[in-house]
């Protein structure tokens, strides 16, 4: 038999409900029956596709490259022309400022100095050769 308090089943001549402790009264009228198993309705899943995301195109990277002018300069300065060192440094840095993908501001800069230093010693080389040659004639 079944406890019409907690449902759980017993033994039929059982006087009391071995789960709960409720008394059976009456043994001989109609008896509790669970009610049957219902399937339980769940709905039906439903996708829900995420938010779209923002679509970020890249923009392909200008190729940046060194200043041939810069690198000129540098090396004419180095090698004694200074007048070319200065000339070529002059004009790539301002090819430098007008175009961004160019890099080598810093040889143009090093060619400049370094014509700079270049010129005022063959000045002071040629100064020094005059001072010499005039002693020697006096």
């Amino acid at each position: 038999m079944f406890c019409s308090n907690c449902g759980k089943q017993n033994l039929d001549n059982a006087k009391f409900c071995a789960s709960c402790g409720t008394p059976f009264t009456d043994t001989s009228g109609p008896r509790y029956a669970p009610p049957p198993l219902q399937p339980q309705y769940a709905p039906p899943l439903q996708y829900v596709a995420p938010p779209p995301q923002p679509q970020y195109t890249a923009q392909p990277a200008a190729a940046q490259h060194t200043s041939g002018m810069a690198i000129a300069s540098l090396i004419l300065s180095l090698i004694g022309l200074s007048l070319f060192g200065i000339i070529f440094g002059g004009i790539s840095l301002g090819q430098i400022r007008k175009n961004p993908n160019l890099l080598g501001k810093g040889l143009a800069i090093a060619g400049l100095i370094i014509g700079i230093i270049g010129i005022v010693a063959e000045i002071i080389w040629i100064i020094a050769i005059i001072i010499a040659a005039s002693a020697a004639l006096l």
